[in-house]
């Protein structure tokens, strides 16, 4: 039975979130200099696994989002809105400066809000703007460049497109979703390899594909919590098809815009508050 709405989803997404990031800030490095069988590394990957649930989740709500909001142009502008106050937060997880700028601006890093509303955008330029296809495939290809400096680079938009088109075939949809876990990790891989090339100046492509592949190999067991992706898919078959549970719908206008921008808050305050006990306490 089918029991969990788009409300319920993101707050397993949220507890997902907070438990990754709590493991990558307190128990990374230690697991780093552990090896494979060690408790460390082994207790490291499987919250890490369970942090893989958060971003197919949001993305998952995201579409869902965009087929029913009465106002798209205004969930848009939330989305950039709160992206870019999240990016201090961000940087500030990340690189332990609110205003952190990389030496080189391929570099440049920001974070899941960000993918967020880029994945909207380019739903909202495939399937509900009236340019022409060229005018389509030109703004896809700029934003899926623009993805590429978000965390989680261009997956959220993959998995935005493949959630939308295929909404309606319930197989084909968890089908692709899973077939796009392992191409996207390894392409991943060879994205972060393209982008040390450019900012090398080298420009031999293909040596950095070979060098991915070395690159893979050597450090694929590091990544075995992206497992964790395959997760989602039980999730998926529990959504309801519903915004919210009844208790929500029937909720004050205050209470129901608290809930609404529940996870845009909370994403960068937690963020910032778990930095704050890590150089404090």
């Amino acid at each position: 039975m089918k029991k969990l709405s788009a409300f319920d989803l993101k707050i397993v997404a949220i507890i997902a979130m907070v438990i990754d990031h709590i493991t990558a800030l307190f128990l990374r490095a230690s697991a780093l200099a552990s090896s494979p069988q060690s408790f460390n590394f082994i207790l490291y990957q499987v919250l890490r696994g369970v942090g893989r649930l958060t971003m197919p989740l949001m993305v998952f709500c995201l579409v869902e989002g965009f087929v029913h909001t009465h106002n798209l142009y205004a969930y848009l502008i939330r989305l950039f809105v709160f992206a870019v106050i999240s990016h201090f937060a961000f940087a500030y997880f990340t690189f332990g400066d609110f205003l952190f700028v990389p030496m080189k601006i391929i570099y440049f890093m920001t974070g899941i809000i960000a993918a967020l509303f880029l994945s909207l955008l380019l739903l909202t330029v495939l399937f509900k703007s009236k340019l022409c296809i060229l005018s389509k495939i030109i703004f896809s290809f700029l934003i899926f460049l623009l993805s590429l400096f978000c965390d989680w680079t261009f997956y959220p938009l993959m998995l935005a497109v493949i959630f939308y088109t295929l909404r309606e075939n319930f197989f084909l949809k968890v089908v692709a979703y899973l077939f796009s876990i392992p191409m996207w990790i390894f392409f991943n891989h060879y994205v972060s390899v393209i982008k040390n090339y450019i900012a090398l100046n080298r420009f031999n492509f293909f040596k950095a594909f070979t060098e991915n592949v070395t690159y893979f190999e050597k450090y694929y067991y590091f990544q075995f919590f992206m497992t964790g992706l395959f997760g989602v898919v039980p999730f998926i078959v529990l959504y309801n098809g519903k915004k919210a549970n009844v208790k929500v719908q029937n909720a004050s206008q205050i209470k129901q815009a608290a809930k609404k921008y529940f996870f845009y808050v909370f994403y960068p305050l937690h963020l910032i508050i778990l930095v704050l006990i890590k150089n404090f306490f």
